[in-house]
């Protein structure tokens, strides 16, 4: 794992908060703006490679890299020690986002890459996000913003 990769990994760990035997979020904090802006950073490249392949009909990456490398169905089937029908069938299983993380693993280690997973916001950044969770939190919560009577 790259130095960057452990870094954000550690941000994640750090902003769950263990208690009671569960993991819990804590509150959005503004600490918590320069994470935000780290894996904003971190995911650009994942929305580019995700309109790169929306653009290319929704083949999944395992069909595109394997196309665009040149590798033949059955050298990566010899690859993986499966037959031509399995590889049909792992790509067609991540194309309907039922694949195995496993199995997707195994079948980029066998094209000479590296999985890499991301959650990625469908629309802004992190921040924004939150900035939308915090809202309709307050809006579902009236009374905790009320001021508290003191004499």
């Amino acid at each position: 794992m790259r130095q960057a990769e452990v870094t954000t990994l550690k941000i994640l760990r750090n902003y769950l908060v263990k208690s009671g035997g569960s993991v819990r979020a804590r509150r959005f904090t503004t600490q918590d703006t320069a994470l935000c802006e780290q894996l904003d950073e971190t995911i650009l490249g994942f929305r580019s490679a995700r309109r790169a392949v929306a653009e290319g009909g929704k083949r999944g990456w395992l069909r595109a890299i394997r196309r665009a490398t040149g590798i033949p169905v059955n050298v990566l089937a010899k690859r993986l020690g499966v037959t031509k029908y399995e590889i049909f069938r792992l790509e067609k299983s991540e194309r309907t986002s039922r694949i195995v993380l496993a199995n997707l693993n195994r079948a980029a280690e066998a094209l000479g890459c590296e999985l890499v997973y991301a959650l990625v916001p469908q629309v802004g950044s992190l921040a924004e996000l939150a900035d939308e969770e915090t809202a309709t939190r307050k809006a579902a919560r009236p009374w905790c913003t009320r001021k508290s009577k003191r004499r």
